[in-house]
């Protein structure tokens, strides 16, 4: 489980949970990483609403363009509902289609390595049965780069992933916080006017009093 949804679901903050997922297909068009989680979270209680309708769906594809996918995650804001967010994993598939493309082919060639070394031991055995020597190939130095370089790109992903849930809960409280300074505010003006009001009955009693 990401660390930031492991956090908010502990503590029970649904909204926490919500600007997460509302972002998450940005993050992994591809699902992959935030499945288990979802799947996780759908079970506590208050995490999905009743669907309501917002922006019409739209089912025609060639509709399914990155205006359409921001009416989408608005709403989501606004309704997270499944029937909502299992439209929006579809239409995912094709505003971020070019990015799901490099990510899928960048984790198999992360799993390749796992493949390469079952089968390694069995190339090594062969070839001394047959008294030849494994020749050191740059083919296979090119091919180990790559690996690493996928590696590499993995792991850089995976911690956008998690900066991606920090960045969300930042602004959830900088939100919290600017709602908290207006009810601070509201209420100063609110003993303001009744200072005022005080202080205008107590001249109106002076006045009485000296007449």
């Amino acid at each position: 489980m990401l660390s930031g949804v492991k956090k908010c679901a502990e503590s029970g903050d649904i909204k926490g949970l919500h600007y997460i997922f509302v972002d998450c297909l940005d993050v992994d068009p591809t699902f992959e990483k935030y499945k288990s989680d979802y799947d996780y979270c759908k079970n506590i209680s208050g995490f999905l609403e009743p669907y309501q309708e917002l922006t019409p769906f739209t089912f025609d594809k060639n509709n399914w363009n990155m205006e359409y996918w921001q009416h989408l995650k608005t709403d989501l804001t606004k309704n997270f509902s499944d029937k909502r967010f299992q439209h929006m994993i579809q239409v995912a598939s094709v505003v971020n289609a070019d990015k799901i493309a490099r990510l899928i082919k960048e984790r198999n060639a992360a799993n390749t390595p796992n493949i390469q070394q079952v089968n390694k031991p069995n190339v090594i055995h062969e070839r001394m049965q047959n008294n030849t020597v494994m020749p050191q190939s740059s083919a296979s130095t090119y091919d180990q780069s790559q690996i690493l370089e996928a590696q590499r790109r993995l792991e850089e992903e995976n911690r956008a992933a998690e900066m991606a849930i920090q960045e969300q809960e930042k602004r959830r409280r900088e939100a919290m916080a600017a709602c908290t300074k207006e009810e601070a505010d509201a209420s100063k003006k609110a003993i303001g006017v009744v200072a005022a009001v005080a202080a205008a009955a107590i001249i109106t009693v002076a006045v009485l009093i000296i007449k």
